[in-house]
Parts: structure tokens; C-alpha cells; sequence
């Protein structure tokens, strides 16, 4: 409970004994103020009526906080023998309340502006305090003048409006958390040494392992406008036989275009058809290898290599477009990132002793001077 400082307060408990108040106890109590003084010592509580109690502190209260009785009692019969008791004094601002409310200025709203305006006037303001309101708020855009949007932005225009108002937004084109970490940076301690580039290059250059002159060069290739008929295949081996001194019968003839016509449905595969000729001569006389190779020369002497020739026609603009989109297709789906997302220049450290550019140049020349003899011809002419 709360009360004023310098005020006489009473202090009640309540004794129950079985659940009932409890009369016709002796009741004493010990009192202490706000900084835990004891301030009474067994002092006599009085009794009220039905199991109640009191004590009224009437000095000692001129300190404000909190002022703690326990009333205590020697009956063994009751529920609680010690009970306390509790008074505040002074407060949450009790201590203000020393006048009835009746007491305080009965002035109207008008009047207490007019009041205000008398007060802004003697420090040279002269607008009202109604005025100055009214001044601001009709500053503010009016309800009649607003247009709502007939639809909400979409994503572009959004992305449009973040742009044009902050260059730095079109820089986020990946999540942060997916940059690396300066934690997670090792800075070099030193520059790589020439057996670390000669490491490197070998992987590559290690690939050129012939001259590219020994290639067939572009313009000695003729392309076959169609790939061999069983007919001329037939004739070839014919006259491959011929070279051999071995002349074939009529029966062997025919077992051969028989053979030829069947395995040219597969004409992918000329050792297909190659093998199929000698299993339909089935001449013990005459080599395998010898009749292959005659075969062979004698069909890619205008042609072509054999296993080069097209069996098919030409693909057409639209196959060959779909051709390399799939194949661009995977090679850009490995462009995953953007460029800015890649390590930025003022985030790199350089290494503590690089070599000099001559020192590179030198160790580079030399690297490369064995690898580099490989190519002895325009690749162009390839």
C-alpha cells in the first residue's frame, strides 16, 4: 500500500487457524524502515475482530520506501505464527499529491491556446499553435491527390529503379556468403620458381607429341561426295585379287557380291566390310592382310581413308544448329559466375619476391624452346 512520508499507517495481519480467523491470540511486532533498521521490537498488536490484527506505526516514517512488519504470536495452533505486513512511503510520486484535483485551473482549451500564443508572442513567435499545426499538415500530400498504382511493379521495373538509384545494387550478382572469405585467403609467400612452370607446362605441352606439319594438310584432302557402292567395292577387290596373281572364280565372284551387299548395310564399318570380302573368298591362297591392305589402297587412292568416308548426306543448317547449341550449351553452363564475382585486384597480395620479368621471360624461353620445335608448320595449313 502506498501513503505519503510523515503519515501514521497501519499495519494489518490475519491469523487462521484450520482455515478460520483465529481470535484471542497475543500478538507482537517486530517493524523495520527502508534501510532495514529495526524500528520496533515486539511491540503490541491489536486485535480487530475475526481473526484480525493491527499495528499503527505513527513515528520513524519520515524516510521514503518501504516499511516491513512482522507480526508474530506464540500460539502453536494457528496456520502461520509469523506474518508480514507491508507500507510504502512516498513512492511513485505520491508525495506530489498535496492538493485535491478541484483545487487546480479550471480553463478551457481556448483558453489555455490563448495562453499559448501570449507565450510564443513575448519570445517573437507569431504564429498560433493551432496555426503552426494547420501550417504543417498541409505541407503533406492530400488524400485527393494521390493515384494509386493500377498495378503492382513487376521484377524489372523494380531492378530498373535499384539501378538508376545505386550503381553499387548491379553489383550484386552473387550472394556474398558465396565470395571467398578473407579468412579463407592464403596470401603466397613466394613466387612461383621455374620448376613450378616447368611442372605446369608439361601437363600441356606434354599433348604436343608430333610435328603438326606430319598432319594432313587441309588442302590435300579431297572429301567423297558419297560413300562406295557394293558395286565398287566389289570391283575393287576384284582387281585387288588381280594384283595378287590370284584370279577369282565365277562362284567366288558371286559369293563376294553377295557378302559386299550384306555387310553394306552397315557401312559405318569398313573393317566390316572388309572382313566380310575375305570370309566370302575363303581362299586359303590368298592373304588376309594383303588383300585388306590392296582393299584399302586401292578404295582410298580418290576417296579418302575408308574409315573417314560419310555415310550419310550431308546434316542440314538446322541439324548442324542444333548440333552446336547443345555442344555450346555445356561448355557455357561452366561460365557460372560472373566476372565480378572473381577475385578483384585490390584483393590480391603479391608475393614478397617475385622474380623479374626478365627473370620469367628467361626461365619461359627456355621451357618452351623443346616443346615449341614441335610446331613447325602454320596450323592453319593443317
Amino acid at each position: 500500500m502506498l501513503e505519503q512520508v510523515s503519515t501514521s499507517v497501519k499495519f494489518l495481519a490475519f491469523y487462521t487457524a484450520s482455515k478460520t480467523g483465529k481470535t484471542g491470540l497475543t500478538v507482537t511486532v517486530d517493524l523495520y524502515d527502508p534501510s532495514g533498521t529495526q524500528i520496533v521490537t515486539g511491540g503490541s498488536a491489536t486485535a480487530i475482530g475475526g481473526g484480525l490484527y493491527a499495528y499503527t506505526l505513527s513515528t520513524n516514517n519520515s524516510a521514503e520506501g518501504e516499511y516491513a512488519a512482522i507480526f508474530k504470536t506464540s500460539d502453536t495452533t494457528v496456520d502461520a505464527q509469523h506474518i508480514p505486513s507491508l507500507w510504502v512511503l512516498g513512492r511513485a510520486g505520491v508525495e506530489n499529491l498535496d492538493a485535491t484535483v478541484s483545487s487546480r485551473s479550471t480553463l478551457t482549451a481556448a483558453q489555455v491556446n490563448s495562453e499559448a500564443d501570449t507565450a510564443l508572442a513575448d519570445v517573437g513567435l507569431t504564429s498560433t499553435i493551432t496555426g503552426r499545426i494547420d501550417q504543417a499538415i498541409s505541407t503533406r500530400l492530400a488524400a485527393a491527390d494521390y493515384v494509386a498504382p493500377s498495378a503492382a511493379p513487376s521484377v524489372v521495373a523494380i531492378r530498373q529503379e535499384m539501378d538508376a538509384n545505386s550503381t553499387k545494387l548491379a553489383n550484386l550478382d552473387a550472394t556474398v556468403s558465396s565470395r571467398l572469405a578473407t579468412s579463407g585467403y592464403t596470401a603466397p609467400t613466394s613466387a612461383p620458381t621455374v620448376a613450378d612452370i616447368r611442372t605446369e607446362l608439361a601437363v600441356e605441352l606434354g599433348r604436343l607429341d608430333a610435328s603438326v606439319s606430319s598432319r594432313l594438310a587441309g588442302s590435300s584432302y579431297t572429301a567423297p561426295t558419297t560413300p562406295p557402292t557394293a558395286a565398287e567395292i566389289t570391283t575393287a577387290v576384284w582387281a585387288a585379287a588381280d594384283k595378287t596373281g590370284y584370279s577369282l572364280t565365277s562362284a567366288e565372284r558371286t559369293a563376294l557380291a553377295a557378302a559386299v551387299e550384306s555387310s553394306i548395310l552397315n557401312e559405318a564399318d569398313g573393317q566390316a566390310v572388309l572382313n566380310a570380302i575375305v570370309g566370302a573368298i575363303g581362299n586359303q591362297n590368298l592373304s588376309e592382310v594383303s588383300l585388306v591392305a590392296a582393299v584399302r589402297a586401292d578404295l582410298e587412292r580418290t576417296g579418302g581413308k575408308l574409315d573417314n568416308i560419310p555415310t550419310t548426306s550431308a546434316p542440314s543448317a538446322s541439324t548442324v544448329a542444333g548440333a552446336v547449341r547443345t555442344e555450346l550449351g555445356t561448355e557455357l553452363g561452366r561460365i557460372d559466375a560472373a566476372i565480378s564475382s572473381r577475385l578483384a585486384s585490390a584483393d590480391y597480395t603479391a608475393p614478397t619476391a617475385a622474380p623479374t620479368a626478365a627473370q620469367n621471360a628467361s626461365a619461359v624461353r627456355t621451357e618452351l624452346s623443346t616443346e615449341l620445335a614441335r610446331i613447325d608448320a602454320p596450323i592453319s595449313g593443317a
